[in-house]
């Protein structure tokens, strides 16, 4: 919303520059002149004229280039590795909280269901969807140093089904789960760093109320970009501890289905069964993950609908001062052309004043827009490096349309016939 008022009130302001423009050459007219048919008002509003397309110009460029820097650091965004694979990853959230309790031996038969779905590939469970839901926060004490962290409870095959990867160390396995379970944990490289840890198979200790108990690290987990690229990466454990399983009221399953509505329908059928008289409630990672960008893409498309109008106002302006300073130089090209200049010199000459405006517009727009995307950015914790590429690219493509558009309202003076024009002077 405050992208959409900024867009608004610049896109006002250009529209107000332009309708102002006739209103202050009509208010410089003095009767008693106009009625003598004396209407060169070129003296005094020259430098109006060019005030306005320098300032309609940045406003255009700056638009321009914003709206390819946002464009570019969306990209970046949907490209970066999350640390898991959010394909045809689905989350189902347990309503009954018996179900929520069950142990593995209990919640076996519910994954042997759901398993025999076809499109459905694997299933665990978690305290949490894997991507932006908070998890419990845990103090964690390391020699002399203490981390509050976030605990995520999970089964053993948590990470395997989310797709996220352990740099070192191993996973927790099922054929250990009677000591994982009790005395095992994973953390995330946020957290390695944060303790100081250099290596797996160190003791950790985890507070639990008044009593802190000592666990050992296992493995380290590539870091997961669970709340996006607003805020920094979460100090995270994972444990599969035992007295633990009623805090898990998620299903997270696996899917790898050519038809997702058919997969989707028989889970939600079945799921009916399982737990009946409760609309299933679900979700899909890669679309939890597109929501959280939804702003970003909203605002992207509004400086690009509000640039491009304001860039094709500012055209047109062009067009028109262009045509208008042709017409007034169609003596100064025809002794020019008589006394041997060629179209490209004449053309040359017509551009070069429009050029220097353009060029400064540039200028002012470069500032201009990286201020803005200055503050746009620090809005991120993980992001790009200011593409300059792109000022570059906005700023020529200015440059050539500058020179295309008086060029095209040029020719008419150029190519008119000397003698004529002379003569009617």
């Amino acid at each position: 919303s405050l992208v959409l008022g900024q867009a608004l009130l610049i896109l006002l302001g250009v529209i107000a520059m332009a309708g102002a423009y006739p209103a202050f050459v009509l208010a410089g007219f003095r009767p008693v002149k106009v009625l003598k048919g004396n209407f060169n008002t070129a003296k005094h509003i020259g430098s109006l004229r060019k005030v306005l397309v320098v300032c309609q110009f940045t406003i255009a460029i700056a638009l321009v280039i914003s709206f390819m820097v946002m464009l570019s650091q969306l990209e970046f965004m949907r490209n970066k590795d999350l640390g898991l694979n959010k394909s045809q990853l689905m989350t189902l959230d347990i309503g009954n909280f018996k179900m929520r309790n069950l142990n593995p031996a209990a919640f076996q038969s519910i994954k042997d269901r759901l398993l025999a779905i076809n499109g459905v590939e694997d299933v665990t469970r978690a305290t949490e969807e894997p991507i932006n839901d908070s998890g419990f926060s845990n103090d964690l004490s390391f020699a002399d140093k203490k981390l509050s962290v976030e605990s995520r409870f999970v089964d053993v095959n948590y990470l395997k089904v989310i797709g996220a990867k352990v740099v070192e160390g191993r996973d927790f396995s099922s054929n250990l789960f009677a000591t994982d379970s009790v005395q095992s944990i994973l953390l995330n490289e946020t957290a390695f760093a944060k303790l100081g840890l250099t290596n797996v198979n160190q003791q950790i200790g985890i507070n639990h109320g008044d009593d802190i108990k000592q666990f050992n690290v296992i493995g380290k987990v590539k870091d997961i970009q669970a709340y996006g690229f607003e805020q920094e990466v979460v100090p995270t454990v994972y444990l599969v501890a035992d007295y633990q399983f009623h805090w898990r009221r998620n299903i997270i399953l696996r899917l790898n289905s050519e038809n997702i509505a058919t997969t989707k329908s028989d889970i939600k059928k079945t799921w009916m069964e399982i737990e009946p008289g409760r609309d299933p409630i679900y979700s899909f990672a890669d679309e939890t993950f597109q929501k959280m960008n939804k702003a970003y893409e909203t605002s992207n498309k509004v400086i690009f609908y509000f640039g491009s109008l304001t860039l094709i106002i500012s055209v047109f302006g062009l067009i028109g001062f262009a045509a208008y300073s042709a017409e007034i130089r169609t003596k100064e090209v025809a002794l020019r052309r008589i006394l041997g200049a060629t179209t490209a010199n004449l053309l040359k000459m017509l551009n070069k004043d429009f050029l220097w405006l353009v060029i400064v517009a540039n200028l002012l727009a470069d500032v201009l827009a990286y201020v803005y995307m200055s503050k746009w950015f620090a809005g991120f914790a993980y992001r790009m490096p200011m593409p300059f590429d792109m000022f570059l690219i906005a700023n020529l493509s200015i440059v050539v349309i500058t020179i295309l558009t008086v060029s095209w309202q040029s020719l008419r003076a150029v190519n008119s016939n000397p003698a004529r024009v002379l003569k009617a002077e």
